[in-house]
């Protein structure tokens, strides 16, 4: 006869229930499965396996002759700290594969809209991943910060940036260009992305005509695309913060011909690529 056992490790404490298969949870998932004989219940269990799996990783430990299964005691720091090495490593994998078939393509095709798309194939499968990016490691912005930038990779002079923005729902940007192209990408909240069309030819130093050509709400799974010349402005439309990436041409800090603009008065000025600092220290590529 085989019993599965499942452990929900949380806040230091294990609370065992008797299931028959094992579903996902936000929790580290432990399910035991060990073989007993049909005599007798108190059997010693001998040569058990422990199947651990965290967020579909597996770790496997083996448990000898426990007479007790209610005093069973495991080292959960370790098996945690384990899962986090290995989380960080799939990660940086992760983040430095994708960042290579990028370059790849811009490299190869140059910045323009099919190019683009191509990149955002790519950006979008990294969302699939949502467990390597959650708020543990990257924790989403306290009301006296408003936003969290956290770079996550870059090359040397600041091309090819890629960052895990997390936005609370506090207004509308700034309309603005990037002066480079853009790829967003959700992860998770919904975030309201404002497209607007030049009616000038951008002739006068300083002056812009502008209207409002359409509004695309990023959700989790959702992207787009902007060449350097599109303007935009973002606005988190859902009650939690937004946790999305963003990927540039340039960073921020080398957005030098970066505009920003307004509607109202007809005018452009140029501007800073961001007034949030950029948090360097989950750089992982």
């Amino acid at each position: 006869m085989r019993a599965s056992r499942l452990f929900f490790i949380s806040t230091g404490r294990c609370v065992e229930n008797t299931i028959a298969s094992c579903t996902e949870s936000a929790h580290l998932l432990f399910s035991y499965q060990a073989s007993k004989t049909k005599s007798s219940k108190s059997t010693p269990i001998t040569d058990s396996i422990l199947t651990c799996r965290c967020f579909g990783l597996r770790y496997l430990r083996k448990l000898r002759s426990v007479n007790d299964r209610n005093q069973q005691q495991f080292n959960t720091s370790i098996i945690v700290k384990e899962f986090m090495t290995d989380l960080a490593a799939q990660r940086k994998k992760l983040v430095s594969t994708s960042m290579d078939q990028i370059k790849s393509i811009i490299k190869s095709k140059g910045v323009n809209r099919a190019a683009l798309e191509e990149v955002k194939g790519i950006v979008i499968s990294m969302t699939e991943e949502t467990k390597m990016f959650g708020d543990s490691e990257f924790p989403t912005p306290t009301p006296a910060e408003i936003a969290k930038i956290y770079l996550l990779s870059d090359e040397d002079d600041g091309d090819f940036s890629l960052y895990l923005i997390s936005v609370l729902p506090v207004g509308p940007s700034p309309i603005h260009d990037h002066g480079t192209f853009a790829v967003i990408a959700g992860l998770d909240g919904d975030e309201e992305n404002t497209i607007y069309k030049r009616l000038d030819d951008g002739s006068v130093e300083g002056k812009a005509s502008l209207e409002i050509d359409r509004k695309v709400t990023l959700k989790s799974g959702d992207t787009i695309a902007f060449m350097p010349e599109d303007i935009h402005r973002i606005c988190v439309v859902s009650e939690k913060p937004t946790r999305h990436f963003h990927l540039y041409g340039k960073g921020f800090e080398q957005q030098s011909n970066r505009l920003e603009f307004n509607i109202e008065d007809g005018t452009t000025s140029a501007a800073a690529g961001s007034f949030i600092p950029v948090d360097v220290s989950r750089r992982v590529v």
